[in-house]
């Protein structure tokens, strides 16, 4: 009993939860931020399939930016470029710059597309630490051609894949957990994020798939 206390209190806390001491009057550490100027990707290369996604995961202080630069190449047919992103602790604001256009706001959660084109286009995602405390956060950039490119469900999530972008990972416990919580409604691949078979989606599914990705558990799902 007293592991399985450790265990879940291991993973509240890799999911951004923290727990007040009565009495406690120490102020939170000074925030590091670990990765403090974000960082560039190559370009989404040639045409290839109809949709092209690259991942990328930050971390922000209050006041801090990061700025992703992303590049298109010369293509001969219409293409998009999109931006999503989530965030899983804390808050941030996030803009895209694509040279020649305004700079426009990335509200979380919601897709920010530019139009169509069939030149080489470079776009910035700069995102802005908002507070209190370290921010965490994921920024999917997408390259669509003829339509402009979707983030949402992968046709065979894995299992554990709560959020349907075909990985299994933090956030994915995170949306489980803020379900379980009443905190939010279901994550989209829900059916997937029932780790445990026990037809519910609660904290232990959470703790699961935060196991899975430290490599602590080989597979999913399990008994």
């Amino acid at each position: 009993m007293g592991g399985r206390l450790v265990l879940a209190l291991i993973a509240f806390s890799a999911i951004g939860l923290s727990f007040a001491v009565p009495g406690a009057s120490a102020g939170p550490p000074e925030c590091i931020d670990p990765s403090p100027n974000g960082g560039g990707e190559p370009p989404f290369e040639g045409v290839g399939t109809p949709n092209h996604t690259i991942v990328a995961y930050g971390d922000l202080c209050p006041g801090d930016t990061d700025i992703w630069t992303f590049e298109t190449v010369d293509v001969p047919v219409d293409q998009f470029v999109g931006v999503r992103i989530g965030v899983m602790d804390g808050d941030v604001s996030a803009f895209v710059e694509v040279p020649g256009a305004i700079l426009e706001p990335v509200e979380p959660g919601i897709d920010y597309h530019s139009g169509a084109g069939q030149v080489a286009v470079t776009f910035h995602v700069r995102i802005t630490g908002e507070g209190p405390g370290l921010a965490r956060y994921r920024v999917q950039m997408c390259r669509g051609i003829y339509d402009p490119c979707q983030f949402a469900r992968v046709d065979n999530p894995p299992p554990g894949d709560a959020d349907c972008d075909g990985a299994v990972d933090a956030f994915d416990a995170y949306y489980v957990l803020v379900f379980a919580a009443s905190l939010s409604g279901p994550p989209e691949c829900a059916d997937v994020a029932d780790v445990d078979g026990d037809g519910r989606l609660t904290p232990r599914d959470a703790l699961l798939i935060l196991q899975y990705e430290a490599g602590l558990i080989d597979e999913l799902p399990v008994p």
